[in-house]
Formats: C-alpha cells, sequence, structure tokens
C-alpha cells in the first residue's frame, strides 16, 4: 500500500509560485490611463462605451428595476467643479439639551439634590 506524497517543500513551491498574467502589461495601461482622466474624460468614456446617454441616465442595457441612482448628477458627469464640504452649525438660538430629570425638576420649582456624605466617614 503505496501511498504518493508531496514533499512539504514542493507542496509550498507549488501554492507560492504562480504563472505570469499574460495581461499584466495592458492592465497597467489601462489604469494609468483611468488614473489620468478627469471626471469629465471619464463619464464621457461611459457614454461612447453605451452606458450612460449624455444627459446622465443609465441606458436601457443598463438601468435595471433596482437601481438608486439611474441618473448622475452634473458634479458626477463633470460638467460643473466639485462643491466644497460646508459643515453646518447649530443656530445660536437652539435650545440646550436636558434630561427628563432636569425638566422636571425646573417645570415643579424644586431644588437640586445634592448627595449627602454620611457623617461617620470622617
Amino acid at each position: 500500500m503505496s501511498r504518493h506524497s508531496i514533499s512539504k517543500e514542493r507542496r509550498l513551491r507549488t501554492i507560492t509560485t504562480l504563472p505570469p498574467d499574460p495581461d499584466a502589461e495592458a492592465r497597467e495601461r489601462s489604469l494609468a490611463r483611468l488614473r489620468s482622466m478627469t471626471k469629465r474624460e471619464f463619464f464621457e468614456s461611459l457614454v461612447h462605451a453605451g452606458i450612460y446617454t449624455p444627459e446622465g441616465k443609465l441606458t436601457q442595457k443598463y438601468a435595471g428595476a433596482c437601481d438608486l441612482y439611474p441618473v448622475l448628477t452634473d458634479e458626477q458627469m463633470g460638467k460643473v467643479p466639485p462643491k466644497k464640504l460646508v459643515r453646518k452649525t447649530a443656530p445660536k438660538t437652539a435650545p440646550r439639551r436636558t434630561s427628563a430629570k432636569t425638566a422636571a425638576r425646573e417645570s415643579t420649582g424644586a431644588t437640586r439634590r445634592k448627595t449627602v456624605k454620611k457623617a461617620s466617614r470622617r
């Protein structure tokens, strides 16, 4: 009962050695081209490929019933510069948030309870 087994070294060499990728050079060229494109150029390439219409809508072939955003904004198409994010602040007249305990005390006019330390702890 002879069992053929592969040595651990050969098994590891087989696992870690991958064949060369024949499309690696073409993939790198296309990725470099995509990275150098502006939003407008990228959108125009999608229109040329038939994925989007010039108005920013998905073509019939790519539009599905469950698409959340079938229409791109002008900003996404590169027709207008991107808007800067402006952090909104609360208006100065906004009431402060209070706890239910504080609200109940203020409505009844009661004074604030303070913890009483035990006199025996001296």
